[in-house]
């Protein structure tokens, strides 16, 4: 119920500021590869990043010719990978297990941007925090021995927290067609809070996203 009342609020807010007329929305859609952390570390295995997906609305709040705001609301899913072997003493062969770990979250990028205007291509740089709802946290898990395979899922919402938090760097550029605006981007966001609830462990992603907007 708490993360619903948090994604309503986050809706009326931008859906009011569209009122101001200086303001230029657009879409964003792109992938991700995903960057974990775990500490303490793994015992054993690796653990790597997975491609995923990012989608979602962005306005832009002009300040001046070079600066201003923009705040985008962003669907991310993001995923990591943990492969290891073990031998099994009581069945007495080694097998091979497979974890697919995957995160789903509501974001809300508020970024100062500085822009580089010309002609027809603008390009820009821009930072600031990210605020994350989480939705859902889930692993798929396959083990492989002995020519047999065994899959399951595990559901890990009551061990996460709900909110996360980040900070973005962003650069692109916008190139002016007609209309509309077509601003290809990419950006790194570095995870600042754990999102565990365990306080003797920490869990953080990082994310290296290529975005492309296209602004009206």
């Amino acid at each position: 119920m708490r993360r619903k009342f948090w994604l309503l609020g986050i809706i009326l807010l931008l859906l009011s500021a569209t009122a101001n007329a200086q303001v230029r929305g657009g879409l964003k859609v792109g992938g991700n590869l995903n960057f974990p952390s775990w500490e303490p570390d793994i015992p054993f295995g690796d653990l790597s990043s997975a491609l995923s997906f990012n989608l979602g609305g962005v306005l832009e709040f002009p300040v001046s010719k070079i600066f201003g705001i923009e705040v985008d609301l962003l669907y991310n899913s993001h995923k990591s990978e943990w492969t290891y072997s073990e031998y099994d003493p009581y069945y007495g062969f080694y097998f091979d297990a497979d974890m697919v770990v995957t995160l789903q979250s509501l974001s809300l990028p508020v970024l100062a941007k500085f822009t580089f205007p010309s002609k027809r291509l603008t390009p820009f740089l821009g930072i600031g925090p990210e605020l994350g709802l989480i939705l859902s946290h889930k692993a798929k898990i396959e083990m492989t021995g002995d020519g047999v395979s065994y899959r399951t899922s595990v559901d890990l919402g009551d061990e996460t927290k709900a909110i996360g938090f980040a900070i973005t760097l962003i650069g692109g550029v916008d190139v002016n067609v007609g209309r509309i605006i077509l601003a290809p981007e990419l950006r790194f966001s570095i995870g600042v809070s754990s999102l565990d609830e365990d306080p003797a462990t920490s869990t953080k992603n990082s994310q290296l996203i290529f975005l492309f907007g296209v602004k009206f």
